[in-house]
């Protein structure tokens, strides 16, 4: 999925689940940007399961730059108890500049 700013040049990816004590869920970032960096810690993430209960992350993502062309893979750790199957990762920017972004992931 790719998230737009002026420009659409931060890409996020699920690369891996882990279970365990609890669940690991491996996102792949990456910029495809010339010059500017992206910010994935601008980003909110929510895990939403099959029976519509939604869980937010134990962690957060670090507050460091993907500069122009890097990919940085982070792990999203949720309670162990959470079920993956037919789960879905929610993944939205931070407060109300959500709905200020054009793009696809923008229902208005």
């Amino acid at each position: 999925m790719r998230f737009c700013g002026l420009d659409c040049h931060l890409h996020v990816a699920v690369d891996e689940v882990h279970r365990g004590a609890e669940l690991g869920v491996f996102v792949r970032f990456s910029s495809n940007a010339l010059r500017a960096p992206e910010w994935p810690a601008a980003l909110q993430f929510r895990l939403v399961v099959s029976a519509g209960r939604t869980h937010h992350p134990l962690n957060g993502v670090p507050d460091t730059a993907l500069h122009a062309g890097q990919s940085r893979i982070y792990e999203l750790r949720f309670p162990g108890a959470v079920e993956p199957e037919g789960a879905k990762l929610v993944v939205s920017w931070k407060g109300g500049l959500d709905y200020l972004v054009p793009g696809a992931g923008n229902p208005l």
